[in-house]
């Protein structure tokens, strides 16, 4: 290579390098500006100190945090033991004796050739 090919090559990669980050500024600004956006009027409605927000929603679900009453009215006693001597009633199977005539294996098929694989 030659001097006037290195500058060459050193000064088309300064340009690549310049347009790649003008390229990707530029994206960057425009999702910017189409996705951000600001409203004065939300700054009126702040209250200080801030609300409480012991209570945590998420897109309409509400989500408790802590004891439930239900929870505190219940005894850690466990079930009746009636429910437990009732055994579920057993599925019906087929029987598992041999029945039928047994299959014939099929022949094998052998050759003399040898595999071209």
């Amino acid at each position: 290579m030659s001097t006037d090919d290195s500058g060459r090559s050193r000064r088309n990669q300064l340009i690549a390098l310049l347009a790649t980050v003008l390229f990707h500024a530029a994206v960057a600004v425009v999702l910017l500006t189409l996705c951000l956006r600001y409203s004065g009027s939300e700054s009126n409605e702040r209250v200080w100190p801030p609300v409480d927000s012991s209570e945590v929603l998420f897109g309409g679900e509400y989500v408790m945090v802590g004891d439930r009453q239900e929870m505190a009215a219940s005894t850690n006693e466990p079930a009746p033991a009636e429910a437990e001597a009732q055994e579920a009633p057993a599925p019906e199977a087929e029987a598992l004796v041999n029945s039928g005539e047994p299959a014939q294996p099929a022949p094998v098929v052998s050759s003399e050739r040898p595999s071209p694989a």
